[in-house]
């Protein structure tokens, strides 16, 4: 009868075995949160990463008269046009608030008054990355057999987080679905990935410039705006 070698049972450092996603989910919460403090930065600087995406714009309430702005972006848009959309990306030092300026290109406008200077209520739906690194919560010594852990919202609460807010905002709201849109995805390394879908409500001032007013003049008078010929807004607001 032959001795196995016990290495081949129950070892993370065995070549022939890798920890499974229950193991390494039990190592998180249990060993790690003996010594995990959420309220204690992971360094010092935070490196955040923060990438945004917005979805649609669902309307606009402006002084001089209502329109509706329809569909902003969708995934065949984002893949035909991707020269027209932009994506925004901000890598900064994460300590309680970040600054963020959007650019929008905009699809389709049904009514509008390109005479106007106008103040208006902007109700879009954004998608929000970020992505940073703690090393408190590493896993990589286990041997995964995967290379990145999914959670849903509630583990936000046991860790640190950067709390990424909108300076000036009337209101921000995640979605729920019924369950909030919060993704969670977590690497070895300790690497966080962060998905969130927003509601948001912002004030902004927007001016049409003449050399567009008159590009864009026929477009307008047909209430037809194609995705090739998107219009660009300027927007005087710090988001």
């Amino acid at each position: 009868m032959s001795v196995k070698n016990v290495t081949d049972f129950y070892s993370y450092q065995s070549p022939r075995r890798c920890a499974n996603d229950t193991e390494i989910i039990d190592h998180l919460l249990f060993d790690t949160a003996l010594h995990y403090n959420k309220h204690k930065l992971p360094s010092n600087p935070v490196d955040v990463r923060i990438e945004m995406w917005v979805q649609e714009v669902t309307s606009v309430s402006e002084l001089t008269q209502d329109f509706e702005i329809e569909r902003l972006v969708s995934n065949s848009f984002y893949k035909t046009y991707p020269n027209v959309y932009e994506k925004i990306m901000l890598k900064s030092v994460s300590r309680t608030v970040m600054f963020m300026i959007m650019r929008m290109y905009i699809e389709r406008v049904d009514r509008l008054d390109y005479e106007a200077i106008f103040y208006a209520d902007l109700f879009p739906d954004l998608y929000m990355n970020e992505y940073w690194t703690d090393p408190g919560l590493a896993y990589d010594i286990l041997n995964p057999c995967q290379g990145n852990l999914s959670f849903d919202w509630t583990v936000l609460q046991n860790i640190w987080t950067p709390n990424t807010c909108f300076v000036n905002s009337k209101k921000a709201q995640i979605h729920s679905s019924p369950f909030r849109n919060v993704f969670l995805m977590v690497f070895p390394n300790g690497g966080r990935n962060l998905d969130l879908t927003v509601f948001w409500k912002k004030t902004i001032h927007y001016e049409f410039y003449k050399v567009m007013r008159e590009k864009y003049s026929e477009i307008f008078d047909k209430n037809v705006l194609r995705a090739q010929k998107s219009v660009y807004f300027k927007t005087r607001a710090r988001l």
